[in-house]
């Protein structure tokens, strides 16, 4: 269960309404540094809602999104799409890549808005590490529905971000796909300590996860350890 003194990512009493109607109502979530947490629920419970949210993308109408022990929503715009092009990561569920740009220049598009350094060997590395170098040259409508969704989270990691959201994103791929894309996501929080919040109806991606967060009719009615198979808390 992740600590909310020591939260790198915080949702206090968090609620959204459209066209009057509830869509988030008083949801709490916390998540650590490296902490791999799914969020699960039915259609129309608010997952998204949650995580663009959590992500800086939509003002809550009362209540307190946290990075860093900051308040998000008290940035000013400019100074919160900065934050959130440089410390953190999304996949949407279909990529939403950019087809006029290769599967190359997609990936290191972060790295060229953020002015980091090494842009070829840091986009080479990851790239060879998801098995997409031979796609360099490719455009997004070149390639399978996998390779894609690959192209989406090697673009969301290549600058190694705090808090990486990820909005069901093998929800259109097979068992063998959706399984690359869970190991990537574990990767992501053990070696670089990048912390995951994943929404998913996939209950064998959830079950990847350190913890289960269960959101039902826009409230987190369930916050829970995966246990591995010997009984205890996955580490």
């Amino acid at each position: 269960m992740a600590n909310q003194e020591s939260a790198v990512l915080r949702l206090d009493d968090v609620s959204i309404s459209f066209d009057d109607q509830a869509t988030l109502t008083s949801a709490d979530l916390t998540l650590e540094k490296g902490e791999f947490v799914a969020l699960v629920g039915p259609s129309g419970s608010g997952k998204s809602t949650l995580l663009r949210c959590a992500a800086g993308l939509l003002p809550p109408d009362s209540g307190r999104v946290l990075f860093a022990a900051e308040s998000l929503y008290r940035l000013r715009p400019a100074d919160r799409t900065a934050l959130r092009a440089r410390r953190f990561g999304f996949v949407a569920q279909h990529g939403d890549l950019i087809d006029e740009l290769t599967v190359r220049e997609n990936i290191q598009l972060p790295l060229e808005l953020n002015g980091m350094p090494d842009i070829g060997l840091r986009t080479g590395q990851i790239m060879r590490m998801l098995g997409l170098d031979h796609l360099s040259k490719r455009h997004p409508w070149q390639i399978s529905g996998g390779e894609r969704q690959r192209t989406a989270i090697a673009r969301a990691l290549v600058h190694h971000p705090d808090v990486l959201f990820a909005d069901e994103p093998t929800g259109a791929l097979d068992a063998a796909s959706s399984e690359i894309v869970a190991d990537l996501l574990v990767t992501a929080a053990r070696r670089h300590g990048t912390a995951v919040l994943l929404a998913t109806h996939d209950l064998r991606i959830a079950e990847r996860a350190d913890r289960v967060a269960t959101l039902t009719n826009g409230r987190i009615v369930a916050s829970e350890e995966v246990l591995t198979p010997d009984g205890g808390a996955r580490l």
